[in-house]
C-alpha cells in the first residue's frame, strides 16, 4: 500500500436515496422512512453475487439502518472488505435479509 492510499469496500450498486411508503414503514416497523433505491447492479459485483436486483430498497446494513446513499457509503470502509454482512432489503413489499461480502474497490 502506498503512503496515503485509502482502501474502500464496495458492493457494485448504483442508486439513489428514496422515500419508503408510510404503510410499508409501519408494517415492517422500520427505523427509517427513506432508503437506498437500487437502480443498477454491476454484473459480477458483490451485490449481483448476493442476488440484489434493480428496484430493491436497502434499509439496513449489518445492525445499521440505511436512510440513503450516504449512510451506506460511510459503512463501506476498508474493514468491511471480505467480511460477510447482511443487507436488509425491501423487494416490493417483502423484507429480505441478504448476505453480502463487500470487495475492495478497484481504483484505476
Amino acid at each position: 500500500m502506498r503512503f496515503g492510499e485509502i482502501k474502500r469496500s464496495y458492493l457494485g450498486l448504483l442508486g439513489q436515496s428514496a422515500p419508503i411508503l408510510r404503510r410499508i414503514v409501519r408494517f415492517h416497523g422500520l427505523e427509517v422512512e427513506t432508503g437506498f433505491l437500487v437502480t443498477q447492479v454491476e454484473p459480477g459485483g458483490p451485490a449481483a453475487k448476493a442476488g440484489l436486483k434493480d428496484g430493491d430498497m436497502i434499509v439496513g446494513y449489518g445492525d445499521h439502518p440505511i436512510n440513503g446513499i450516504d449512510d451506506l457509503h460511510l459503512l463501506l470502509t476498508e474493514e468491511q472488505i471480505g467480511v460477510e454482512s447482511t443487507l436488509t432489503v425491501l423487494r416490493r413489499t417483502k423484507m429480505l435479509e441478504i448476505p453480502v461480502i463487500p470487495e475492495q474497490k478497484k481504483v484505476a
